[in-house]
């Protein structure tokens, strides 16, 4: 076996030592991250967003740097903060750097062998911080791209004014107004408590007597059927026995801490995140799917601090969902209805 100091001496020598691409890919990731959460973007947008050496900077706001760019036929933008402009630009020399064969993509990921990138997965957050807790033995939460679009959205509110935070979540003014201005994360520091304590009735007995107290829906279950009752009174969406969404804003809402009811959860959700192709814009899904999204991720994260085991199921079922498709017997077959009628492709 080699000692540390001959590995990190061959390191040294070589430009493209095995080592020396392991650490520049993570650093890679960690941009991704970084840029994720500067820019509030959608992980589906980051995923396509291509590249071209012919940008510019533009400055069209007070702060902030759109850079623009021609990529195939298409041109696109992104709109960054100037303090973030400088660590961009040493992103695409290690995008250079890391680069063996030539990409149209901003971010990519990389096989095992740190030489050939791949695109990035729809678990990118979640393998990010795998890569972190394996390889260096740091420990963060996983917050997922719509997590800081949320957090993004909030600061904005609270901080800027309604033009400059259409701006960055490229949004119009008016859908600004109507989603993001209820109130910043400080004021509605009450109505999360309440809403907590919702949560807070989550079971985590998996027992089969627990669950038989239960009426099974395709979400999870529920204590009182065909009883809606709202969370609270602030609810934009209705309790409703009848629709998934519905559901997950009823008070009468439970979840088994099991991989029954945690792979139901993460179907709907995934479902959710494909039948973004069948909106007419990114705002009309925004709209439409947007807080129920962030209600199942704010349930996957409470089971996720419950335990280093459920943490671990959880991960699992939401890898397995997301890159092998294994959805819950119902959801699987609606995923296959609706590919059968080539809605999603």
């Amino acid at each position: 076996m080699k000692s540390s100091q001959k590995v990190l001496a061959e390191a040294n020598e070589h430009n493209n030592h095995y080592y020396r691409r392991r650490l520049a890919s993570l650093a890679s990731e960690a941009f991704t991250m970084l840029f994720i959460s500067n820019t509030a973007m959608n992980l589906a947008q980051l995923i396509m967003l291509d590249w071209s050496d012919d940008y510019n900077v533009g400055k069209e706001h007070q702060g902030y740097r759109t850079i623009k760019l021609r990529a195939g036929k298409k041109t696109q933008h992104f709109i960054v903060t100037s303090s973030f402009l400088p660590l961009f630009r040493k992103y695409l020399k290690l995008r250079e750097y890391l680069l063996v064969e030539d990409s149209s993509l901003l971010f990519f990921g990389f096989d095992a062998s740190i030489l050939n990138h791949k695109p990035l997965s729809k678990g990118f957050s979640t393998n990010f911080n795998k890569k972190l807790r394996n390889n260096i033995g740091i420990e963060i939460p996983t917050i997922t791209a719509r997590e800081w679009r949320a957090h993004k959205a909030d600061w904005l509110v609270t901080n800027t004014d309604p033009k400059t935070t259409a701006m960055m979540l490229q949004n119009s003014e008016r859908t600004v107004l109507k989603h993001y201005t209820t109130g910043s994360e400080i004021e509605s520091a009450d109505e999360m408590s309440k809403f907590y304590d919702s949560l807070s009735t989550i079971q985590f007995n998996t027992s089969s007597a627990k669950k038989a107290q239960y009426t099974a829906v395709p979400v999870g279950h529920c204590q009182r059927y065909q009883s809606p009752q709202p969370i609270s009174a602030k609810n934009n969406i209705l309790p409703d026995c009848s629709t998934p969404p519905g559901c997950l804003h009823c008070s009468h809402y439970r979840i088994i801490a099991d991989e029954e009811d945690i792979r139901k959860l993460v179907s709907f959700r995934f479902i959710s995140i494909e039948s973004r192709q069948l909106a007419s814009s990114e705002t009309h899904f925004e709209n439409y799917f947007g807080e129920i999204l962030v209600r199942i991720d704010e349930i996957l994260m409470l089971l996720r601090n419950q335990s280093e085991k459920l943490k671990w199921l959880v991960d699992r079922v939401c890898s397995e969902v997301s890159e092998q498709e294994i959805l819950s017997p119902y959801w699987g077959r609606k995923y296959q209805f609706l590919i059968n009628l080539e809605l999603i492709k």
